[in-house]
């Protein structure tokens, strides 16, 4: 998340308009327009461009490239799983060059450091801590990979030697390092101090947005880079976009974005300053993929919107390297490392994304732990993505504990009973073809449920109402039905007709919101789902709450 150069708001849109889409099924390409193949490229790239020594600085500036492939590196292993400090250290360690790895070369730069106690020394700190020590599990108070120091190397120390007393930092022209201190004591499981938040928010221009410096010099324009850094570093600190501070921040990188899906940097489309966006936006549940995430923030929706992903994607060369107008400097690992981060795992978002599961998993699927893997697997690489949170909630809800679960209910509903094992293998196993409600049909027509209706008429329709819509026949209804029952109609066609009623259709858009949000649907939710039930299936109403933007954003 460095340079290239060494030197939540009320939307108000409803619940329906935010997962309307949602029963779309989410292609791989639509959650994140780079292939896998793609990432792996990258990862492969940034392979061979090791060096003896370990590291990845190219560019002949040590440390300036490395802790950014290093979060790469890791970013790229973490894809659809928890995020794991020990394998993500692993997965350094595992890439070698003469027997070194990038924590070896990381090692030399902090041993080299002739004086530990200048800014740039203790800013470097604070990068290191935030990019590498915190992701990968290294140790904060004694970083000694190479085991070749007499004594313990503190990185906590070295950068703390820079902080005031009110929490706050002062890395002299290097105000990224207090950014990066702020990450670095969010990721190290510690608080952001409150004198560190008003110095980052003192810092911020009167467009939004920040400069390196962190000042306000008028002959100083902020930039998209230390922008999204400094979004982070309010995101580590507990702030969304209901906060005025991070809400300015993001209108300012709403307004950067250009027709191309980039975000730009010196006047040209640039990757390093598009991947940092991607993050900084993710890190507040920003959804970058959909054309309109731009209006809650002052921008209209593009009429013909690229994804950043997709702009990332096309700077891509065949070798892997994703290319940079800056490459005619010098090429440098910091186009692809960034980018890597940005369509990998978000280290940012670990534990929205392993809160999102969870809740999905215990609502859908009885906490299942082999359901969570599959949601994580599916969930992919960023849970602010709309359309993979859906893919993720359909998965849960059509795993084996999810159909168990769902089968369970069923039977409950209609019988007041569970289900043996044996049972619940057969109808766990049903709902992989028949959907809940022609489930909930058979059942309801069924020789059991007439013999536990009394085997009369009359019982038989009381039970039909209450199993399938919740309430007691009308006087109109039940003399209806048992006149069709008593001239010999059979008696699956009651649950036939009521599973296809609009009643029936609006109980189960209430009960899923009950379930998936606590709250009633409102007005126009429950208009959009009971349409789009007559279609679908109630499984899909089930991940579109739990793709929506308000699950989101009340289970993380």
């Amino acid at each position: 998340m460095s340079r290239r150069r060494p030197a939540r708001v009320a939307a108000g849109v409803a619940l329906s308009a935010t997962i309307g889409l949602a029963p779309v099924a989410a292609s791989a390409a639509t959650r994140n327009d780079v292939a896998p193949s793609r990432r792996q490229a990258a990862v492969d790239y940034l392979k061979s461009t090791q060096l003896a020594n370990g590291g990845f600085d190219v560019s002949d500036f040590p440390g300036f490239e490395t802790p950014d492939v290093v979060l790469g590196l890791s970013s790229a292993a973490m894809v659809g799983k928890a995020w794991n400090t020990d394998l993500a250290g692993a997965t350094v360690s595992a890439v070698q060059k003469d027997g070194k790895t990038a924590f070896d070369a990381l090692d030399d730069l902090v041993d080299n450091v002739e004086d530990p106690t200048t800014d740039a020394a203790g800013a470097q700190a604070a990068k290191l801590l935030a990019l590498v020590v915190a992701p990968t599990g290294q140790s904060a108070d004694d970083f000694d990979p190479s085991d070749d120091s007499e004594g313990a190397v503190s990185l906590i120390e070295r950068m703390n030697l820079h902080r005031n007393e009110d929490g706050s930092y002062d890395f002299g022209a290097q105000f990224n390092g207090a950014l990066y201190a702020a990450l670095a004591a969010d990721g190290l499981g510690g608080p952001v101090a409150d004198g560190l938040v008003a110095q980052i928010r003192a810092a911020q221009r009167g467009d939004g947005s920040w400069n390196y410096a962190g000042d306000h010099d008028p002959e100083s324009a902020g930039e998209v880079d230390t922008t999204a850094l400094a979004v982070l570093a309010l995101k580590a600190a507990g702030l969304d976009t209901t906060d005025s501070t991070v809400a300015e921040a993001v209108s300012f990188l709403a307004a950067g974005q250009q027709a191309s899906g980039a975000w730009q940097a010196f006047g040209s489309d640039d990757p390093n300053s598009t991947s940092m966006a991607i993050i900084a936006l993710s890190a507040v549940q920003v959804d970058v993929t959909v054309g309109n995430w731009t209006v809650p923030f002052g921008k209209p929706a593009a009429a013909n919107y690229t994804t950043p992903y997709a702009w990332l994607a096309s700077q891509q060369q065949d070798t892997g390297r994703v290319a940079s107008p800056n490459d005619e400097f010098g090429i440098n690992n910091f186009a692809t490392a960034q980018t890597l981060q940005a369509v990998s795992a978000q280290w940012n978002l670990r534990t929205e994304q392993v809160d999102l599961i969870d809740a999905l998993t215990a609502l859908l699927a009885g906490s299942s732990p082999a359901a969570a893997t599959e949601g994580l697997t599916t969930l992919g690489a960023n849970p602010s993505t709309a359309s993979a949170r859906w893919a993720a909630g359909h998965k849960v809800s059509m795993s084996q504990a999810g159909r168990e679960l769902a089968a369970e209910a069923l039977f409950q509903r209609a019988f007041q009973r569970g289900l043996d094992s044996s049972g619940r293998a057969f109808w766990s196993n049903e709902l992989l073809t028949d959907s809940r409600s022609r489930v909930l049909v058979r059942l309801t027509g069924s020789d059991e449920f007439y013999a536990s209706s009394g085997s009369t008429t009359e019982g038989f329709v009381e039970n039909a109402y209450r199993a399938v819509l919740g309430r007691s026949p009308d006087t109109a209804g039940r003399a209806f039905w048992s006149q069709r029952l008593d001239a010999g109609e059979p008696v699956s066609i009651i649950a036939d007709d009521l599973v296809a009623s609009r009643e029936y259709r609006q109980n189960e858009v209430d009960l899923a919101y009950q379930q998936m949000l606590g709250r009633n649907a409102d007005a126009s939710g429950r208009a959009f789902w009971t349409e789009a039930l007559a279609t679908t299936r109630v499984e899909a109403i089930l991940a579109g709450i739990g793709g929506s933007a308000e699950f989101y954003r009340i289970h993380t």
